[in-house]
């Protein structure tokens, strides 16, 4: 019997929660930021997005 080749779904779930939640992060983040006048602002030990300022 042949493996059923997983869904984009199933693939989904398998993530690792929090890099699917960056993941999600940075495609809303840039898409927000090309939109609008917003200002990203990193946390300084990560440098991650911590939350966006309206200039």
């Amino acid at each position: 019997m042949s493996k059923q080749c997983p869904s984009l779904l199933e693939i989904l779930h398998r993530m690792d929660r929090n890099r699917f939640h960056h993941f999600l992060t940075d495609i809303v983040s840039v898409t927000f930021f090309r939109s609008t006048q917003y200002q990203f602002l990193e946390s300084p030990q990560t440098g991650e997005l911590k939350k966006f300022r309206y200039l």
